[in-house]
């Protein structure tokens, strides 16, 4: 079997990690640098560049293809932005591939004052990366139909907040004593990358009964509550919170929501490694 991951960075490479010793792991990438670290970590780099079909080779024949590219704006596509990658990606690939499984986030739902969301729960993104993600789920909709009456070529999984070694919120500002400039109110949902990865060597290769689905740990935390338990596993006193400006981009992530996964948690029969942020903070750091 083979997989092509598109976008394979902090959560790619976990997935990579993973699948090697029963997959052939290929990764498309815009740079020679970063194709040559892709090589060290055993996965076969293709040079090309997403947006840009003139800059993509035709791709080898593959079983399943992950995106897992950030949600950030090519400045002429806007919101498109995920929608022409997709387009130029499956122009470029040859027939007879199996599945794709898109990274969405859970950001597309917006603010929703603390009520409880799941798939089924109406988006409302009110920033650029929920924005183009939202599209790419509208895009995939119209263009990967039902591949036969019950089997979805694609899969969508709205991940939440990702966090793992090397990858925890704002560790460095509190051990420092910087004071947080994030609201103090609010709920944090999070995910491991490590249950990420488990959780989409799942996805990949079953037929799910529908084609979007959130994921978290199923335990979100009140934002305070965490920086303070983050604060003490790194044996710092505890944390200052000041109100971040209005116009500061942190303001605008931080919305509140609790994330309910247990539609996809339940039709897979999936057991986290790390079920809460106390078990994932120990661990990573």
């Amino acid at each position: 079997m083979r997989l092509l991951i598109v976008g394979c960075g902090y959560v790619g490479s976990a997935v990579a990690d993973l699948v090697q010793q029963e997959m052939e792991v290929y990764a498309l990438t815009r740079s020679r640098e970063r194709a040559a670290e892709l090589e060290t970590q055993g996965i076969r780099p293709i040079i090309g560049h997403w947006l840009d079909s003139q800059q993509m080779p035709t791709l080898p024949h593959v079983d399943y293809l992950l995106v897992s590219v950030p949600h950030r704006e090519d400045q002429q596509l806007g919101t498109e932005t995920h929608c022409r990658g997709m387009a130029n990606l499956l122009e470029k690939l040859p027939a007879g591939w199996k599945k794709l499984v898109y990274l969405s986030t859970t950001g597309v739902f917006g603010d929703c004052t603390g009520e409880t969301v799941n798939e089924d729960s109406p988006v409302s993104p009110t920033r650029i990366g929920p924005q183009i993600a939202v599209a790419a789920e509208h895009w995939l909709t119209e263009h990967l139909p039902f591949e036969t009456v019950n089997a979805w070529r694609f899969t969508i999984l709205r991940l939440a907040g990702i966090y793992g070694a090397g990858r925890i919120p704002l560790a460095e500002r509190i051990r420092s004593g910087e004071p947080l400039a994030v609201p103090r109110q609010g709920y944090l949902n999070l995910l491991h990358v490590e249950d990420i990865a488990r959780m989409l060597g799942v996805v990949m290769q079953r037929q799910l009964k529908k084609s979007c689905y959130v994921f978290s740990d199923g335990n979100p935390v009140p934002r305070e509550e965490f920086y303070r338990y983050l604060a003490g596993l790194c044996q710092v006193p505890e944390p200052r919170f000041v109100e971040p400006e209005p116009d500061d981009p942190r303001q605008r992530r931080a919305t509140s929501k609790r994330i309910d996964p247990q539609g996809l948690v339940q039709e897979c029969g999936f057991q986290y490694r790390y079920p809460d942020y106390r078990s994932g903070l120990q661990a990573s750091l």
